[in-house]
């Protein structure tokens, strides 16, 4: 840890050193540009473009290895959690890092016409990173470590569970979960899973997330309908009801760049719910959706989930 923090951070100040020079150099004009200057700011953009991929790629594997490991929910005790439920083939997919992105404008002093533009884009966090800092206001996000994996990604704490025998671990988890956040796909863990948040849970207290594209999620939809059918058909209608779960609405078009439309095949949207089993799409359609626009989303899931705050589902 000590050499990677060093890298690092060497890296890391490496990085925002030459896009200094590179800044500084970039607005000194024609006749420094014909004295050589453009030169170094060559040099200087050419070692940024280096250093950056390797500083964030370096960030993003000191953060697994700082990634805390749990043994059991004991040691989560009366704490709030979030607890984060995903088919673990999307790890790879959110492990990713978006391309990043910087924009510095090389403008003629004299005559005010632009000489030139480098644009790099930027974003350090992961998917799961991005939704771990999200969703964290409500409690510790945490989630299920992949079975055989060596380092956990970075995002929510792990807890790794045995392959058999993992299903009352998690149902443990999900009871005592102030929020449970469920990644829509048609595998037998995740069917169960949403089971179980529904047979356990108010319906305020679940989020499924919509992943893949739209007609992934209208196969989930389809799965969701199916599954909680042939659990009726067995146990009675005393079984609860499947949630419903709503038509997306139509995508903004908008000309955005954004950090979501990296993402635009992974997550595009999120369910929650009222008391009554009223569902409420909201779509991400870029970054300014997650960050600014979804405070609607996260205000009403707010104020609810404080009506609910320290509650078992029994009572």
């Amino acid at each position: 840890m000590r050499y990677y923090t060093i890298v690092t951070s060497t890296c890391f100040f490496g990085e925002w050193a030459l896009l200094f020079v590179l800044g500084v150099f970039g607005w000194s004009g024609v006749d420094e540009v014909a004295d050589g200057t453009f030169t170094w700011a060559g040099l200087a953009a050419l070692l940024g473009w280096i250093l950056v991929p390797i500083r964030r790629r370096l960030s993003r594997l000191g953060r697994r290895l700082a990634t805390e490991i749990l043994l059991s929910p004991s040691q989560l005790g009366d704490a709030d959690y979030v607890l984060y439920l995903r088919p673990f083939d999307a790890d790879r997919r959110n492990y990713r890092l978006p391309k990043a992105k910087y924009g510095i404008t090389y403008v003629d002093p004299g005559t005010g016409q632009v000489e030139s533009q480098i644009t790099v884009e930027r974003h350090d966090l992961t998917l799961e990173e991005e939704l771990a800092s999200i969703f964290k206001r409500f409690g510790r996000p945490i989630a299920v470590g992949r079975p055989g994996e060596k380092v956990p990604l970075p995002g929510a704490d792990r807890m790794y569970l045995p392959r058999d025998g993992w299903k009352p671990v998690v149902s443990e988890l999900i009871r005592g979960a102030r929020l449970v956040i469920i990644v829509g796909a048609t595998t037998e863990s995740i069917l169960w899973e949403l089971i179980e948040a529904r047979r356990l849970l108010p319906l305020p207290r679940l989020v499924i997330l919509a992943h893949g594209d739209e007609s992934s999620y209208e196969l989930f939809r389809t799965a969701v309908r199916n599954e909680f059918g042939r659990h009726i058909a067995r146990q009675g209608v005393d079984f609860p009801a499947a949630p419903e779960l709503p038509d997306p609405p139509p995508p903004d078009h908008r000309d955005s760049q954004g950090f979501w439309n990296s993402f635009s095949s992974a997550l595009w949207g999120a369910v929650r719910f009222e008391f009554d089993g009223t569902p409420h799409f909201f779509r991400f359609d870029d970054k300014r959706d997650l960050k600014w626009g979804s405070w609607p989303f996260i205000g009403d899931l707010t104020d609810e989930l404080s009506q609910l705050r320290r509650r078992k589902p029994e009572e």
